[in-house]
């Protein structure tokens, strides 16, 4: 039996194209289907991709989060140390014959002390932590450390020097001096606060829904 025959039998030319159609269709399937997971597989590697940014960018959120946190603790202290400074001054502003020379030693002592320690500490942050933060937060702690030295070397100056004569000490430069530190680190505080959730509301990323 010849082609002729055969084709005549299944049908004529109706059947040629038939078979044509049918093979163009399958490869039309085939290469949509071919795309389809060309395009699953995209997708799965963008979605890793994303998950991975996501999964780094909080990690660095929670990191810096906690640097924050404890530079915002050490400020806290600092505060609280030139409060604790200025309201012993305060007590020392009256009659000298009223008080004890060896508990106003002692209490300058301990004060001092106190702020020394909360200024070293933030010093150490600032150090530490540098290279983690803007350039806007270096300023400002910056502008803290230039007061808070100055107003500690004034307070070693008049108290610590003429600890045998308290007479000597000039109490209201000092609390000049101190009130200036506190209003300095409370407006630097504020400006600090402003970048630093600016900052970490940027930073911050959300999981996409796919």
């Amino acid at each position: 039996m010849d082609i002729n025959s055969v084709l005549n039998y299944l049908g004529g030319v109706s059947f040629l194209v038939w078979i044509i159609k049918s093979f163009v269709d399958y490869l039309k399937q085939k290469r949509i289907l071919t795309q389809q997971k060309n395009m699953s597989i995209q997708i799965e590697q963008m979605k890793s991709k994303q998950d991975s940014l996501v999964f780094m960018s909080n990690k660095q959120y929670e990191k810096e989060f906690e640097i924050y946190l404890e530079l915002f603790e050490s400020l806290a202290n600092l505060d609280r140390s030139l409060e604790e400074m200025y309201g012993l001054l305060v007590y020392l502003n009256k009659p000298y014959e009223s008080i004890s020379s060896l508990i106003i030693t002692k209490k300058l002592d301990s004060s001092m002390n106190n702020l020394n320690l909360a200024f070293i500490n933030v010093r150490r942050i600032q150090m530490r932590y540098s290279p983690f933060f803007i350039v806007n937060i270096k300023d400002e702690l910056l502008e803290i450390s230039i007061s808070v030295d100055k107003t500690s070397k004034k307070l070693i100056e008049e108290i610590m020097m003429n600890e045998k004569s308290i007479e000597r000490i000039d109490i209201v430069e000092c609390q000049k001096s101190i009130l200036k530190s506190i209003n300095i680190l409370r407006d630097c505080h504020e400006r600090i606060s402003t970048e630093v959730k600016s900052y970490l509301n940027n930073l911050k990323v959300k999981e996409i829904s796919w």
